[in-house]
């Protein structure tokens, strides 16, 4: 499919999501019965956008008992290999149906400037091409519409579990002392003039513990005019 991402989501839908999808669901079988329509009025060209249009739908849906088997079909095709379904394909479908709506609204005005009806003609299968074209058109609109709520819904559940490990977070970092901690750099040289109360090897074995002890506590990084420093901090 086309590759458009969601963005962070987290977790199943929501029961909200599936009831809106389960809508999406009849909105794609119309669009499938207008491209059958399109086709015998012969409107190749749309049937074939209205076919495209369902089938990321169908991609969309794939958990679907009524898309499913449609699904499972596309799979076996090259499309199959652009993606695996589910909600990763909303945005694209969302996409496809809004520029399908916009173009096949813009039909069904012209035709109605035009003959001043969307029947110009009684009689013959051909005279119904214009009603095709606004059940499609209105299908996908209506799809799109519903979509864009999912999507919203979709930002809402994203945000939630940020929230959530946020506070998780900040919680486990409670017991931490909020006061700053002194700064050491990585390579400091050892003072030439040890403590009085410390000897040689054990201000040797001290440095080489802080080395230690900074690389496995806390570091924070701080980002100065553009260039990222690295400050590590110990707690001495």
């Amino acid at each position: 499919m086309i590759p458009i991402g969601v963005g962070s989501f987290h977790g199943p839908p929501t029961e909200d999501m599936l009831a809106k999808l389960a809508c999406v669901k009849w909105c794609v079988l119309a669009t499938y019965l207008s491209a059958i329509g399109r086709l015998v009025t012969d409107e190749p060209f749309g049937a074939v956008n209205d076919v495209f249009g369902a089938s990321f739908g169908a991609f969309l849906l794939k958990e679907d008992p009524a898309l499913g088997y449609c699904f499972r079909c596309l799979q076996e095709t090259p499309l199959g290999a652009m993606s695996e379904g589910g909600l990763s394909c909303l945005l694209p479908y969302l996409l496809m149906a809004s520029l399908n709506s916009l173009f096949g609204m813009l039909r069904v005005y012209a035709i109605a400037v035009r003959y001043g009806t969307l029947l110009p003609c009684t009689g013959r299968p051909l005279c119904t091409q214009p009603l095709w074209v606004l059940l499609s058109a209105l299908s996908q609109l209506l799809s799109s519409c519903i979509c864009w709520k999912v999507y919203k819904l979709m930002q809402l559940q994203a945000m939630e579990y940020l929230r959530v490990d946020l506070n998780i977070g900040g919680a486990g970092g409670e017991g931490r002392s909020a006061q700053p901690l002194p700064l050491i750099r990585p390579f400091q040289v050892r003072s030439k003039h040890p403590s009085p109360h410390t000897s040689e090897g054990d201000g040797t074995q001290l440095f080489f513990l802080r080395q230690i002890w900074t690389m496995l506590t806390q570091h924070t990084w701080h980002d100065c005019h553009g260039t990222t420093k690295l400050v590590l901090r110990v707690k001495v």
